[in-house]
């Protein structure tokens, strides 16, 4: 198994760095309206049929996993034993869940798995990020005797993708292409793809980069410390300015996440090729009494799930719903 990367390669990622396209120079045109939703807990990704996974705060009882649709309403699937936090952190087609569980003081954490509402760990010490319609479930281990990035197969196989530092999975897409970052022994991380049979370092920035989503086609979104880019083939798009932080992507190349300056004051946005970034809090109704600070996950319907402000209520969940023209 090679691990592909050096200095040619090297060169070509920076070249393709600076060709870029700069997309965000058309930010905040053509804005969309959609109608939004206030969901009773935080969520963090939606499939394709309206689904949400995420977690519901519980001062007394720690954080729940828990899943949402507006035909089902909401479902907790709870924690995991001895651990009394839990978050869902990903979501398939069939409605399977991917996440994690984690001591109160966060020094202990556990993937699991949700199938037929049932909480099914997969290793201790570790962390799960994305699921794919298989129900393959991509993360990371951090224990002393395997570290990296880490595919758990919907057949309870486990591979730890060969790495000599660390590094996370954190994302798969139907075809079974894993995406994430793997360290070096120089201490740096960069982007890397794998399919099963070798680990291909993307040819990125000297320093960092990392590979946030992935989506059917392969075309990724990749952090770097100059900014996001989309990555389709050997095409590079930009994504906005560095300050973007981009987390998920849809079949159509729309991606969603928070910009800001200021950390502590975020704002949510959607992004795609023909409009540039739209700030998200532009395209809802007005004296909504929304402030929308974060878009965590996008379907392919175009309906997007984060975080904000809403009146009073600091980090509550919201569902974006496309309107009908």
């Amino acid at each position: 198994m090679r691990i592909g990367g050096g200095k040619s390669w090297l060169a070509l990622g920076l070249c393709l760095l600076a060709s870029a396209l700069p997309a965000d120079q058309k930010a905040e045109t053509g804005a969309a309206a959609y109608d939004i939703v206030k969901l009773p807990f935080q969520p963090a990704a939606i499939n394709d049929a309206g689904g949400i996974a995420g977690a519901l705060m519980d001062e007394n009882a720690g954080t729940k996993a828990v899943v949402w649709s507006r035909s089902s309403g909401l479902r907790v699937l709870g924690s995991l034993p001895g651990f009394p936090n839990a978050k869902a952190t990903a979501i398939n087609a069939r409605g399977e869940v991917a996440g994690w569980a984690s001591s109160f003081t966060n020094d202990r954490t556990q993937a699991f798995v949700a199938r037929n509402g049932k909480l099914v760990p997969l290793q201790d010490g570790s962390r799960a990020y994305a699921i794919n319609l298989e129900g393959d479930v991509a993360g990371e281990s951090y224990s002393a005797a395997e570290r990296g990035p880490t595919v758990w197969r919907h057949n309870s196989k486990k591979l730890v993708i060969p790495n000599c530092c660390g590094g996370a999975a954190r994302a798969i897409n139907d075809r079974g292409t894993v995406a994430g970052d793997i360290y070096n022994r120089e201490g740096h991380y960069h982007a890397f793809t794998w399919e099963g049979k070798q680990v291909t370092v993307l040819p990125f920035t000297e320093d960092a980069s990392s590979a946030r989503a992935i989506n059917r086609q392969g075309h990724m979104v990749i952090y770097t410390p100059q900014g996001n880019l989309l990555l389709r083939g050997t095409e590079t798009t930009k994504i906005g300015s560095p300050e973007m932080s981009v987390v998920a992507l849809n079949d159509s190349d729309q991606a969603v996440g928070a910009f800001g300056p200021n950390p502590f004051a975020p704002h949510a946005f959607l992004w795609d090729e023909k409009r540039g970034r739209v700030q998200l809090d532009n395209a809802i109704p007005a004296n909504s009494g929304w402030k929308l600070e974060r878009a965590l996950g996008i379907n392919n319907r175009g309906e997007i799930v984060g975080l904000g402000d809403f009146r009073h209520e600091e980090n509550a969940g919201f569902l974006l719903v496309p309107r009908r023209r």
